[in-house]
């Protein structure tokens, strides 16, 4: 610790306390740790606990039903905390009915600070992650002050929510991400139009998931591009057999049984391709090439 001894044990247990939502535990380790010898490899995850944590340490919390609860502080957000948590309610309702997700899973939405709501915070624009017992929603101060960015932030979140839960948290990352983008209302005509006039921008499957690689910065073009190609082919998989049916598919991730498996390994398979060619009969590739076509006719 202290920058003299190897650390990463300690940063093992930072994780873990983190994944448990034990956010005081977490920064009482981080305290101790310093900078530690690993200290900016971890920083970004430095970052998430010290927010989490304040909101934690100075909130309140409260439950909106049987299956959601809201975290805040009251001194940032009183003043609109019972409209918040209204459309709150109402959005996660509609979206698990829209989608026909029956996942007993519970939520828990933190408003995090307004002083740690930066340009350096880790996920700025809002994220989602599992818990041991729930997935926790966390939404930056900038999204709550402005009610079409609530929204738009809230309902991509939960999307994740909702592939996560229903594929055991094996979904594809541009199944994931595609699922989420497409459920916010976020897919673009710019974005059609650029395809259409420039389609060797449209990728594969295989290099349109490295682009979500971590290492990726959200900003970039090619970033967007990732996001709004992965919406497009959920998007025409709706149009083959409508929303519900996504939950078939990711439901398809979550099968492990040993007879899927094997036959997985013995074709060489991957489970999107499986549950692709199973719910639609097409090839991955296929549905990936009737999608770009499909943009020409939305």
């Amino acid at each position: 610790m202290f920058g003299i001894t190897d650390d990463a044990a300690f940063w093992s247990v930072v994780y873990a306390l983190y994944d448990e939502d034990k956010l005081d535990a977490a920064q009482d380790v981080l305290d101790k740790l310093g900078d530690g010898v690993r200290g900016v490899t971890y920083l970004s995850l430095v970052r998430l606990v010290e927010s989490e944590f304040h909101t934690r340490r100075t909130g309140t919390r409260k439950d909106l039903t049987d299956w959601i609860k809201i975290e805040y502080i009251p001194g940032e957000q009183e003043p609109s905390i019972e409209a918040i948590s209204h459309a709150v309610v109402q959005l996660l309702q509609a979206e698990r009915q829209r989608f026909g997700w029956q996942g007993p899973d519970k939520v828990l939405i933190t408003l995090l600070s307004a002083e740690k709501d930066a340009p350096w915070a880790t996920a700025r624009f809002g994220y989602c992650a599992q818990k041991a017992d729930y997935y926790k929603i966390c939404i930056p101060f900038h999204a709550t002050v402005d009610p079409h960015r609530f929204v738009n932030v809230l309902q991509h979140e939960f999307a994740h929510v909702i592939s996560l839960s229903q594929s055991k948290g094996r979904v594809s990352s541009w199944m994931g991400e595609g699922f989420s983008v497409y459920a916010a209302g976020e897919l673009l005509d710019h974005s059609r139009r650029y395809f259409l006039a420039a389609p060797k921008s449209w990728l594969g499957p295989e290099p349109l998931e490295r682009q979500f690689r971590p290492s990726l910065d959200l900003g970039t073009q090619e970033k967007w591009l990732a996001y709004q190609q992965s919406a497009w082919v959920v998007w025409y998989m709706t149009k083959l057999k409508g929303e519900p049916t996504l939950m078939q598919v990711l439901g398809e991730y979550a099968d492990e049984s040993i007879l899927r498996n094997l036959k997985l390994l013995a074709l060489g398979e991957s489970k999107t391709r499986d549950a692709v060619q199973h719910v639609y009969g097409l090839g991955l590739e296929e549905l990936f090439e009737k999608s770009r076509l499909a943009l020409a006719h939305p």
